[in-house]
């Protein structure tokens, strides 16, 4: 064969989809800087895109992030990926091919040349040729925000030979063609995208850490930044119709030097020793490390400069990450790991909290504060206005027990008792906050309202809770969301979700560890089922009482917590975002 197509099995195709890779075939061959021509745009969301689609349902663009979906490559590519795929591979073959493969047909490129590697691109349409219709596949399931996201994506409807000439897509006459695009282009910051004119094009530089909030405004895929070349991205704005071109300030060469980023020019980088985190391997060398420079090695070509990465090089999401992982035992193990997800950060290390990357030191110093803080809310809430009857000790009485194998055995019945209490109870909270949330949720269709859940009530309800703990205006919802999950679920679901939002750069440092402290707590509704029914099977006699008291004690937890949240923010006013 000469070319071959690559279809998943979960994707319909547009009337033109064999047309665009017979029109574009020719290009793999005459321009040696290209390897794919894909029938997918990541950022095609009908929102944006159908502002485009009728003029630009045909125009094709370049891109250096591989899009997937329905792809077409050369043979010889093929032959120069297959003796370097993972022997043991931990992550997608798209992601690879956006990593260690494109490292890999870099070199080959530069071995043809007898030059340096030129960047292998992808060609790809403004409106999508594929479309998902399946929802029971591994990330993309009926109902979850995945599932929802691309069924939104806009569809081609354009029929055959209406391509055009596709010259333009040649490495010169593009860059020309962009270099004409942007030589009007009005600089303006991420701030400034919420005041844009029609019928004029920006230049707007950005860095990952900052890229989520700008993808939400114009509408683009949030994770990370997808469809770039040269760090470029081309959309446009989808309230004034004006282009917009995000340029990423560690890559992209259109940018003004004045708006670039570059290496500190003191930077040195080592290997860190097998556990030990970059903060500390710089400590140890008497110097600082900056979570920003981190950007700079997440690279392949970087980490095998200092890293024997025998299995490759894959891509994760942790924030730990770029790394070498060191243990063979693991899925990754030998292998060096990269991310474009993920914001890399110091201190962080791959070790239930401190699994889900919860600093250590925060989780630590939120558990001895809660102790003075639940017995002071313990007062106020329910005040001893008598004599305590525990003020006199008194010698311990006997249960009754024969001997010790009788004691024994009671205490694994009442233990076993205990433990499945403790389990039905459990299943039966869970159980009835997921039934709220499913008849929330329906209910909110009827009238029009998507994602409607208990959760996101509280989310709205802990907003001002939020902002009273010192949290960044803009993290309050976000952090409002984290309390509602903790206090609905349970706080691993939150401390869950607070790693992601970390390992994304979707949250402030300062709003991160005042969370960390808000959420060090087991005052949820679950919770109620497990003190009623633990404590019932201790105490049968006093099960009216416990129940009576359930609700207040968890308010009163969920109080103390925040009162650590409290201090938190006061201490850590002035914590930057990023160094």
């Amino acid at each position: 064969f000469e070319f071959a197509v690559f279809l998943e099995n979960d994707l319909l195709v547009a009337p033109d989809f064999l047309w665009l890779f017979r029109a574009s075939a020719w290009l793999l061959t005459a321009d040696p800087s290209l390897f794919c021509v894909s029938a997918w745009n990541d950022n095609g969301f009908s929102d944006a895109a159908l502002l485009r689609a009728e003029l630009n349902a045909t125009r094709l663009f370049r891109t250096d992030y591989f899009p997937g979906l329905g792809w077409m490559i050369q043979n010889t590519t093929w032959f120069s990926l297959r003796p370097s795929w993972p022997r043991y591979p931990s992550t997608g073959w798209d992601h690879w091919l956006r990593h260690g493969g494109r490292q890999q047909l870099e070199l080959a490129a530069s071995a043809e040349s007898g030059g340096s590697g030129a960047a292998r691109e992808c060609v790809a349409p403004e409106v999508s040729r594929t479309h998902h219709f399946d929802q029971r596949g591994t990330n993309v399931k009926v109902g979850t925000p995945m599932a929802k996201k691309l069924s939104k994506m806009a569809f081609s409807t354009a029929k055959p030979h209406e391509l055009g000439d596709l010259s333009y897509l040649l490495k010169e006459n593009y860059q020309d063609l962009l270099h004409e695009l942007l030589r009007k282009a009005i600089l303006v910051s991420a701030e400034q995208v919420e005041h844009l004119e029609p019928m004029k094009a920006y230049l707007v530089p950005f860095v990952r850490r900052d890229y989520k909030k700008l993808a939400q405004k114009l509408q683009i895929t949030e994770a990370q930044p997808r469809s770039s070349h040269e760090g470029l991205i081309a959309t446009r704005d989808p309230k004034s119709g004006a282009a917009v071109f995000l340029a990423n300030r560690l890559s992209s060469p259109w940018l003004p030097s004045t708006e670039q980023a570059f290496p500190h020019e003191q930077r040195h980088v080592a290997a860190a020793r097998p556990g030990e985190s970059c903060a500390d391997m710089c400590q140890r060398l008497r110097m600082i490390c900056s979570d920003f420079e981190l950007e700079f090695i997440n690279d392949c070509a970087a980490l095998k400069a200092h890293f024997p990465c025998e299995e490759g090089c894959g891509h994760q999401v942790g924030e730990e990450i770029p790394c070498y992982v060191h243990e063979a035992s693991r899925d990754t193990g030998k292998q060096c790991l990269v991310t474009d997800d993920a914001i890399p950060r110091c201190g962080a290390k791959n070790q239930a909290y401190i699994a889900f990357h919860i600093p250590a030191d925060h989780l630590l110093a939120a558990s001895v504060m809660s102790c003075p803080a639940a017995l002071a809310m313990a007062k106020l809430s329910y005040p001893e206005t008598e004599i305590s009857r525990t003020n006199d000790l008194k010698a311990v009485t006997s249960d009754g027990s024969g001997n010790v194998l009788d004691a024994m055995a009671t205490g694994v019945i009442t233990g076993i008792s205990l433990a499945g209490t403790i389990a039905g109870m459990l299943i039966a909270f869970v159980a009835a906050m997921a039934f709220l949330n499913a008849a929330l949720e329906w209910t909110g269709e009827l009238v029009g309202l998507q994602g409607l859940t208990f959760d996101l009530v509280m989310s709205y309800a802990m907003w001002p809770l939020a902002f009273m703990m010192g949290v960044p205006q803009e993290d309050c919802l976000t952090v409002g969301l984290l309390i509602g999950q903790k206090t609905v679920l349970n706080e691993f679901v939150a401390y869950r979700n607070l790693a992601d939002l970390v390992a994304k750069g979707a949250i402030s440092t300062k709003a991160e560890v005042i969370a960390t402290y808000a959420l060090c707590g087991f005052s949820n509704f679950a919770s109620i089922g497990i003190q009623v029914g633990g404590l019932s099977v201790l105490a049968p006699s006093r099960k009216q009482d416990f129940a009576r008291l359930a609700l207040r004690a968890m308010v009163t937890g969920s109080v103390a917590c925040f009162m650590t949240g409290c201090i938190a923010g006061i201490l850590i006013s002035d914590l930057p975002s990023a160094p």
